[in-house]
């Protein structure tokens, strides 16, 4: 066997995404994983024949093309998700329930579009350095309603809204990782790695 130029420890998601793209660059890559299984935090578990999404649970359409562009197959659906606040099922990606459960909140079409522009505005940049998930919402929306549905985005996300750097919005607005069209892998999210 040739030695490898690059080893990598662990294939989690982020192991192995290191992986192809030094692969895809010409180097010989070994990926190192002390699990029996590949993908980390991102796979699925059988306990007592009912399955488990560990880990990530929904991806945004950015890993549909991350993958393409690897050459694997999509094997992806549209997972919209839905969150209960103040006894309303609220729908991403917006829907027309989801406006009609916004509005009946208080929360009217002009005043949620107004709010998404001010946050795209706002992020367009880099945050500044030090300022939370949490900051940024308040700072724009300070206690309007509105505020504490978008700080679920964080706890979605898998974070406390104080823990999350305010960079973090441009996952929520999709300019990273595309969370704003959620998507599921068919068969379980081991079938990523």
């Amino acid at each position: 066997m040739t030695p490898p130029e690059v080893i990598v420890a662990g294939a989690g998601l982020g192991g192995l995404s290191a992986a192809a793209e030094l692969s895809r660059g010409g180097l010989r890559v070994l990926v190192l994983e002390a699990a029996a299984h590949v993908g980390g935090r991102c796979t699925t578990r059988v306990v007592e024949g009912a399955r488990f999404a560990v880990g990530a649970n929904t991806f945004g359409i950015r890993s549909e093309r991350e993958l393409a562009r690897h050459g694997v197959p999509r094997p992806f659906f549209p997972a919209p998700y839905r969150i209960a606040y103040r006894g309303r099922n609220v729908r991403f990606p917006l829907d027309r329930s989801s406006l009609k459960a916004l509005g009946a909140l208080g929360l009217p079409l002009p005043l949620v579009v107004g709010t998404a522009v001010k946050i795209a505005w706002a992020i367009r940049g880099e945050p500044p350095a030090g300022e939370t998930y949490r900051d940024i919402i308040h700072r724009l929306l300070g206690g309007r309603g509105g505020a504490e549905l978008l700080e679920v985005e964080a706890w979605y996300l898998g974070a406390h809204p104080n823990a999350l750097p305010a960079s973090c919005l441009k996952t929520f607005f999709g300019l990273r990782y595309g969370f704003h069209r959620p998507v599921y892998p068919i068969g379980g999210a081991h079938r990523i790695p």
